[in-house]
């Protein structure tokens, strides 16, 4: 049997989506809800669809549908309302919205160096392990020393990963982990690329306690400088820690 025989249809994903601050997920969801949209028997643009049809449509499963939902109609770009009997819930792309929150987000990076807007636009999986060795009179790195948005990574940590355990105390021991995973490499200094992160987190059903209900990942666990590589690497998807 050839390989091709095997792939289903593709579907369009809009990248540029990704900016908004929808992540990945939000990002194929909006893709194709634009395509239905696009598509609505109606002129008011609203169209039906099941979980199992956005299933089918995207491969995301219930929890990551869910939370994609949440962020696109946080953002304004999703709306949502429910009729019939029996209840179904009915979609529209407030295109309005969405281009204005595109044009925000185009003007936002045209200000930034090149450099900078491309390392922002970069996905994970792209994120290397480099640091700089550079040594300054104190003896510590300029990443060593950079502001660490703390209490921001913990914010994204509980928006996007509401399943896992809660971060009720900032240790310490924590700080100093979540600075030297912050200081990984240029790339992993922007917030842009944490959500990422904790989005990939949200998609491996290990991590997330779905393989085994006895156990799931916590916040240390994800901070860890090994658990956070393999992370990254993709090792945790039905491999054990």
């Amino acid at each position: 049997m050839n390989v091709c025989d095997l792939l289903d249809r593709p579907i369009a994903f809009q990248r540029s989506f990704v900016r908004l601050g929808a992540g990945i997920t939000g990002a194929l969801m909006l893709s194709q809800a634009i395509y239905w949209t696009n598509r609505s028997e109606g002129r008011d643009g609203w169209f039906y669809k099941t979980q199992s049809d956005w299933e089918d449509e995207t491969g995301m499963t219930r929890f990551e549908q869910e939370g994609a939902r949440k962020k696109l109609r946080e953002l304004g770009v999703l709306e949502e309302k429910k009729q019939g009997i029996p209840c179904k819930t009915y979609y529209r792309v407030n295109l309005e919205t969405l281009q204005t929150r595109l044009l925000e987000t185009s003007k936002q990076g045209s200000g930034k160096p090149a450099d900078s807007a491309a390392e922002n636009q970069q996905p994970i999986t792209e994120i290397t392990t480099e640091t700089t060795t550079e040594i300054i009179a104190d003896g510590k790195s300029p990443s060593t020393r950079a502001s660490v948005p703390y209490s921001q990574i913990v914010d994204l940590y509980h928006e996007i990963l509401p399943d896992l355990p809660s971060v009720r105390l900032m240790t310490k021991n924590r700080k100093a982990a979540l600075r030297a995973r912050w200081c990984t490499s240029d790339k992993t200094r922007s917030l842009g690329w944490w959500r990422d992160y904790f989005e990939v987190v949200r998609a491996t059903p290990f991590l997330m306690g779905q393989n085994d209900r006895l156990w799931r990942a916590d916040f240390d666990f994800l901070i860890t400088e090994s658990r956070f590589a393999k992370v990254i690497e993709g090792k945790y998807s039905g491999a054990q820690p």
